[in-house]
């Protein structure tokens, strides 16, 4: 019976990673769900953007299209590594990077006052910011026209990995089946999404980061 990991985010799996699983006799197959779209609010962002000085960054696709509207240095609450590199390489203050958008809501409720914008996603959960932060949806998931997986044979020895608890529904609402494979998920919000649908045991790391989540699922494999 071969063995299929299934990597269903966005970025693709890390060479590193790839190697790791590849020498335990893993097939690798990077298999977006969803795609990000900018939406209508994109093209006033610059000047709503104008009158803040710190902004949360908290996506590497934020961080791309943010910086290209950007037309001064300003100081970033960031969220994940890719984000936080690619920043720094513009010339931003980055003042704190955190691993997950609960962690850095953390930080700010405790440590800073100032009014913050958060040009996000659509699905971002608004709840969790302080009060001095203002979120603006500027872009959106949406289905990935091009998955495929009808060449995997999903079995026991299958590891499907979701990344966001809208690739999660994606996949549900498409009705492609779990059937008997592991599931790994990056965080407990995508954990929650999945046991919403499929009540099953699940591979989740302790810190929601790429490399933690790599770990946690070579871990399963010893």
């Amino acid at each position: 019976m071969s063995k299929s990991l299934i990597w269903t985010l966005q970025d693709s799996c890390t060479i590193k990673w790839m190697n790791k699983f590849s020498k335990s006799e893993y097939d690798i197959q990077h298999q977006p769900l969803i795609k990000l779209r900018k939406n209508i609010y994109f093209k006033g962002l610059h000047k709503e953007i104008k009158k803040y000085d710190t902004l949360i960054i908290s996506s590497q696709f934020a961080a791309t299209n943010i910086t290209s509207i950007l037309d001064r240095k300003f100081n970033i609450l960031s969220v994940g590594k890719k984000a936080t590199k690619l920043l720094k390489k513009m010339g931003h203050l980055i003042i704190y990077s955190a691993n997950n958008s609960k962690e850095l809501a953390s930080y700010i409720d405790n440590k800073i006052d100032a009014k913050i914008l958060h040009p996000c996603s659509e699905k971002s959960n608004f709840s969790i910011w302080p009060k001095n932060v203002t979120s603006l949806p500027f872009y959106s998931p949406i289905p990935n026209i091009n998955f495929n997986i009808s060449n995997i044979k999903i079995s026991s020895k299958t590891i499907i990995v979701f990344g966001s608890p809208s690739g999660v529904d994606v996949w549900f609402k498409n009705d492609y089946n779990l059937k008997d494979a592991k599931v790994a998920t990056i965080g407990d919000t995508t954990a929650k999404k999945i046991l919403s649908y499929s009540k099953r045991a699940l591979i989740t790391p302790k810190k929601a980061t790429i490399d933690e989540l790599c770990l946690t699922i070579y871990k399963h494999l010893e």
